[in-house]
């Protein structure tokens, strides 16, 4: 499948296929991903997201990055079922980038990488004035709360973490695919553990182009905040299919709408003046013949 991607700026993009659900039912999505790195430059107090083409920032990540620890822990002997768990010495893999690849998101995600300063840290992200998101009392207790501001949540971690149930197994010839607790919110990695509050919900719409993302670390702003602006960018999505007939050639294929991508993943490193954006748009991909899809097309509005 050819991807074609608007020239006005580096972008890199990947189509994901699999199981969703809408309206309490499975079905077979594909989402095109696209990604932006940016440096953030100072002009008048406000950060302009510049583009840049560096391949380690401006990559699709398709697997979790992050450091291997070991320590205490609570485990159980794989080799002796019938043994209680009990503390031993475990390795722990604590994340510091979740893979890009969600096939769908319920919300914005948003993660303020580094940006601590105070013990025990505090602050705020707004959005066009708007508070996002919120910490205020969150305990430090592993790397991702001690040295992120706003970072990365657990996937087995209260609040995010789906209950299945010890007898599931999916079913890839007739359903289900998913568990039944399953919910996209689960690909959600923006913090919501103890501590952390998402006023308003305001984080369930994309993020608004030309927006200006503000990072306070102190509750009642009395700091000095980092400003960054969100850039214009606005882009849309048609895939392209053949026919059935005649020469198997562009201009035989058939054009059919994906949509708008929804901006819904930021990260902002403010100590290295950096960003990274993500949108996403999804159709159904029974929509069409799978064998007939040719090419996604990526325009960029304006």
């Amino acid at each position: 499948m050819r991807i074609e991607l608007p020239d006005t700026q580096p972008f890199a993009a990947l189509l994901l296929q699999g199981i969703g659900r809408a309206g309490g039912a499975e079905v077979p999505r594909a989402t095109i991903l696209v990604k932006a790195a940016y440096d953030l430059v100072e002009e008048d107090g406000l950060r302009v997201m510049v583009p840049v083409a560096d391949p380690d920032r401006l990559d699709i990540v398709v697997a979790d990055l992050g450091t291997t620890r070991t320590g205490p822990g609570i485990g159980d002997h794989d080799d002796d079922p019938e043994t209680p768990p009990e503390e031993m010495e475990m390795t722990f893999f604590d994340v510091t980038y979740e893979a890009d690849v969600a096939l769908e998101k319920a919300r914005t995600d948003i993660v303020v990488a580094g940006h601590v300063d105070a013990v025990p840290p505090e602050g705020l992200v707004l959005v066009a004035g708007e508070t996002w998101l919120r910490r205020d009392g969150a305990p430090t207790d592993s790397s991702d709360l001690a040295g992120n501001l706003f970072g990365w949540m657990p996937r087995l971690e209260s609040g995010r973490a789906i209950t299945v149930v010890d007898d599931f197994e999916p079913d890839f010839d007739n359903g289900p695919v998913l568990p039944p607790a399953y919910d996209p919110a689960f690909n959600n990695f923006y913090r919501r553990s103890t501590g952390f509050s998402t006023p308003g919900s305001r984080n369930t719409t994309p993020l608004p182009p030309g927006a200006v993302v503000s990072v306070h670390q102190r509750l009642d702003q009395s700091d000095t905040p980092y400003r960054a602006m969100v850039p214009e960018t606005a882009l849309t999505a048609r895939y392209r299919v053949y026919c059935g007939h005649g020469p198997d050639k562009p201009r035989h294929w058939r054009i059919g709408s994906i949509g708008t991508l929804n901006a819904d993943t930021l990260i902002l490193r403010p100590d290295a003046n950096a960003a990274q954006i993500l949108w996403r748009a999804s159709w159904n991909w029974l929509a069409e013949d799978p064998s007939a899809y040719r090419s996604i097309q990526i325009t960029e509005a304006g």
